[in-house]
């Protein structure tokens, strides 16, 4: 097809360049148009992602991530951003398995250039572990290690889930692989050292004191105690923090420092933030090796002690698929807006069935009422 224009003796190239053939004109039209189409179409599914991972939880999420996942198929929109946000969106919903399923699947690809980046490697090892089938820890500190020899790896995120999967280990030991505590220390003080996080220094100071260093005589875990208060006091104050992680930071090293009073104060936080179930797990985890460790009076306990007890059991409670106790953790909401820590039973076994409900921790000297029976044939309705 020729051009409609008529050549000019002399102009030659010059001019077939001002003027290409229709058919190649079209082409590169056409070609053009494909990759402005497919920018649009990568940006609308990594917003679709985003927006998924803000507005759904559980179930919702996972339905909403499995049409995104079909449509980055469908589309063939297989980019290091969008991998990225679909393993971000599964580890919310705890989804582990299909973690490593997209990975490994990304791996058989012959032009795979994506599952070598830093920050999926990081997410493929933190699933591996977290899933924790047979042959998983041992894949993962494979993956970590050969990573942590590239310079370029030896970043705090790293660094600091080599720490994770060797304190995993430990911890699993029942507190008798002391190998792994040790291995564990070394990984969390390189990420510490590399770059003071909240993250790499409660749980060296975790470790440091289960491995039987003292606050009062370590100057090591001082230095450490001084350091996260810093980086925390930066942030504002407790209840100004939004970050679910620097809250349990705080937590953490209050029930370390023996400050349960700050602890409880923090719980209170934690819980205002709607954290997702494997967040608190995590923190759990945490107290649970800190509490081997740190001992809570059990007889004539201080208020603080009953109240940190309450959030503790609030919080397991809160993490578990179902429940077969009688006795229940509750927030009671006050008329004057304040929650109260309280329990209820039921009682099935007396002669008329009823619930008791009572407050924590009862003030000195306090005469209002705080705990209440009511009949079952009382109770109209439940909300």
């Amino acid at each position: 097809m020729a051009c409609v224009f008529k050549p000019v003796k002399g102009s030659g190239d010059s001019l077939s360049k001002l003027c290409p053939p229709l058919y190649s004109r079209l082409k590169s039209v056409y070609e053009e148009m494909q990759v402005t189409n497919r920018e649009c179409a990568k940006e609308l599914l990594l917003k679709g992602i985003r927006d998924a991972r803000r507005r759904y939880k559980g179930e919702q999420l996972a339905k909403e991530l499995s049409v995104l996942k079909k449509r980055m198929d469908d589309q063939l929109l297989l980019t290091g951003d969008i991998v990225h946000q679909l393993l971000l969106s599964y580890r919310e919903i705890q989804d582990y398995n299909a973690m490593v399923k997209l990975v490994k699947a990304i791996e058989q690809l012959s032009n795979n250039n994506i599952t070598d980046k830093p920050a999926i490697i990081h997410l493929h090892v933190f699933a591996l572990n977290r899933r924790n089938k047979n042959g998983d820890r041992a894949t993962a500190l494979k993956i970590i290690n050969e990573a942590l020899e590239k310079k370029e790896n030896q970043v705090p995120d790293m660094l600091c889930l080599a720490g994770r999967i060797y304190k995993d280990l430990y911890t699993e030991s029942m507190y008798e692989n002391t190998d792994s505590r040790d291995k564990a220390i070394h990984w969390y003080r390189k990420g510490f050292e590399v770059h003071p996080n909240e993250y790499a220094g409660i749980n060296l100071a975790t470790l440091l004191v289960l491995s039987g260093e003292d606050f009062s005589k370590s100057q090591e875990l001082q230095k450490i105690g001084v350091t996260l208060n810093m980086l925390l006091g930066k942030k504002g104050s407790l209840m100004s923090l939004q970050d679910y992680w620097d809250v349990a930071t705080f937590f953490e090293i209050s029930v370390l420092a023996g400050d349960f009073s700050k602890a409880v104060q923090a719980a209170e936080c934690m819980f205002n933030l709607k954290p997702p179930t494997w967040y608190l797990k995590s923190t759990l985890g945490n107290i649970q090796m800190i509490t081997k460790v740190i001992q809570i009076p059990v007889e004539n306990p201080k208020p603080e002690h009953e109240l940190f007890n309450f959030w503790l059991e609030f919080f397991v409670e809160a993490t578990k698929d179902s429940n077969s106790k009688v006795i229940f953790p509750v927030l009671v909401l006050e008329p004057s807006k304040v929650m109260k820590p309280s329990f209820i039973t039921i009682n099935e076994e007396e002669d008329e069935k009823s619930v008791r409900l009572w407050h924590v921790a009862k003030p000195t000297n306090c005469k209002k009422i705080n705990e209440w029976r009511f009949l079952i044939s009382s109770i109209k309705g439940v909300r």
